[in-house]
């Protein structure tokens, strides 16, 4: 005898996707809206970084005109490798404190385009 689905059984794995998908949705466009308004107060600067590995998430030394900040990305930064052992990668930063985005010059699928990663800024003695 073999196994059979119901219609509603293969629903649940979808309802459970839906339930706590959405607000995870909700939650990233929130975030996204937040740094994208911090970066319009900001504006966009130009500055050179170098992306090191770190232990859960890549760290991006960025030096905007003779300043410093020492930035942890909020994700896996997959273009990592791409850039790891780079000194002064050209890349935009914009917004302040938990609100920054660092843009980076090539993409994470096509080369063309441009990759924004949510980061934020930490202290460099905690680093």
């Amino acid at each position: 005898m073999g196994f059979q689905l119901t219609r509603y059984e293969l629903l649940k794995p979808l309802a459970f996707a839906a339930f706590f998908g959405f607000p995870a949705c909700l939650l990233a466009a929130y975030l996204w809206r937040s740094r994208y308004r911090s970066a319009l107060k900001t504006g966009l600067r130009e500055a050179t970084a170098t992306v090191r590995p770190g232990w859960l998430f890549p760290r991006i030394d960025v030096y905007p005109e003779g300043d410093y900040k020492l930035l942890q990305t909020r994700r896996s930064l997959r273009i990592a490798p791409r850039f790891e052992g780079l000194e002064k990668v050209p890349v935009f930063v914009g917004g302040e404190e938990t609100d920054m985005i660092v843009i980076f010059p090539r993409g994470r699928f096509l080369k063309d385009r441009l990759h924004t990663v949510p980061v934020k800024e930490i202290e460099p003695d905690t680093a």
